[in-house]
């Protein structure tokens, strides 16, 4: 019996939709912001749904979460902020795939059958092991402390040539992954299911939360676009297992992280040109003198260490002229950097300027467009930045005078 589907959209209020109790449990446990609220009706329930945007698959029951932009912008947004644009100016994926999870699936398959042309990649892993012979570098500590001098076996720590590499559990991982999706690609699952046997010798592992960093050398370069992509999916994606036994799967993005990254790397990259430094989630600003409360601003540029020019918020709302929160929000980052201006940035607004009296502080509420074709979104970019260069230089006057 096929599962049943149910077509949701992102931040909107569905009424009425009839859940079974198992169905309702179902989708209160699987983390994606959603609301499931009781009505007058035995039965029917309304669904509020956040800013993610994805499939979710359990028990007899297949979620799809669409994005209120575009499918082609989300992924035009996904493949500017992981650098994969290259990959998807070559892919004909997008007229393939009916929602993120095909298209997810048929990037991937594409970048790894590219990477994997030339074989899996070995690398040099460290060992710690204790051996008959000696190999490597001995562990004098554990041989006299832990063996009083007596030997084999030997610890010893040593290099070892192997498939068994962070890149390519990586790579096994976001294949295996993707693969156990339910998705209207079943031949994109069979593939991935066929390029995760090459990778013979490899460890699976389950990844969870956000990657850390991975380095990489020249070896790996045919599988850059692919390590991107597992990043994203694997960072994105989760596995709910109970008893051994798979219970939900899915594959989310969160709309408000991609829209505040997306927004921060385009600006960066047009105010380059006007010097100073650009910094994301900036460390070391707190509100007060004694560094109690700790305030993290979405974006400070700076003329100089401890000298900021402006700071910056990204908000992924739709709201009439800002909201009080986010008011109160900007003028405790504008005292605390000693600023007399500083930009909210919605997704939607009426544009708009608050005047803090007694402050003398300034609050720019702004709107960044994040639909049309690239071209359309980068030519908003270049007057956005041109705006915000003219606020800094505002800023320097003011603290000038």
């Amino acid at each position: 019996m096929s599962p049943r589907l149910l077509h949701l959209r992102e931040r909107t209020t569905h009424p009425l939709i009839p859940l079974s109790p198992q169905e309702v449990q179902a989708l209160r446990g699987v983390g994606a912001g959603l609301r499931i609220l009781a009505t007058e009706k035995p039965g029917l329930f309304d669904i509020e749904t956040a800013q993610y945007v994805g499939a979710l698959a359990g028990p007899g029951l297949r979620v799809l979460i669409e994005p209120k932009l575009s499918l082609g912008r989300v992924l035009y947004l996904l493949s500017y902020t992981h650098g994969i644009g290259r990959l998807l100016e070559k892919s004909g994926a997008l007229g393939a795939a009916t929602g993120l999870v095909e298209l997810m699936q048929a990037l991937y398959c594409q970048a790894l059958e590219r990477g994997l042309r030339s074989g899996v990649v070995r690398g040099y892993e460290r060992r710690c092991e204790d051996l008959v012979f000696l190999r490597g570098r001995p562990d004098i500590n554990a041989l006299w402390l832990r063996r009083f001098g007596t030997f084999p076996p030997v610890s010893c720590e040593f290099d070892e040539l192997t498939v068994n590499t962070e890149p390519n559990r990586r790579l096994l991982a976001a294949a295996s992954r993707l693969a156990r999706l339910e998705s209207d690609l079943p031949e994109m699952a069979q593939t991935l299911r066929r390029l995760s046997t090459l990778f013979d010798g490899v460890s699976r592992v389950q990844y969870v939360g956000r990657l850390p960093q991975l380095r990489t050398d020249r070896r790996y370069a045919p599988f850059a676009p692919a390590l991107s992509l597992a990043e994203l999916i694997l960072e994105n994606s989760s596995l709910e297992l109970r008893d051994g036994r798979l219970e939900a799967i899915g594959l989310l993005v969160n709309m408000e992280d991609l829209f505040e990254k997306f927004v921060v790397t385009v600006l960066s990259e047009a105010m380059l040109r006007a010097g100073g430094e650009w910094e994301y989630h900036p460390d070391g600003v707190f509100m007060d003198v004694r560094q109690r409360v700790k305030l993290t601003p979405d974006v400070v540029w700076w003329a100089q260490r401890n000298r900021a020019k402006l700071v910056l918020d990204v908000k992924y709302k739709t709201t009439k002229q800002g909201e009080n929160p986010d008011l109160y929000q900007m003028l405790a980052y504008c005292v605390a950097l000693g600023l007399r201006r500083g930009v909210l940035l919605y997704a939607d607004a009426e544009e708009t300027t608050y005047l803090i009296g007694p402050a003398g502080v300034e609050i720019h509420v702004l709107r960044f467009d994040a639909s049309g074709e690239p071209e359309e979104i980068h030519a908003r970019v270049k007057v956005l930045a041109e705006r915000l260069i003219h606020l800094a230089e505002d800023n320097f006057r003011a603290n000038r005078a």
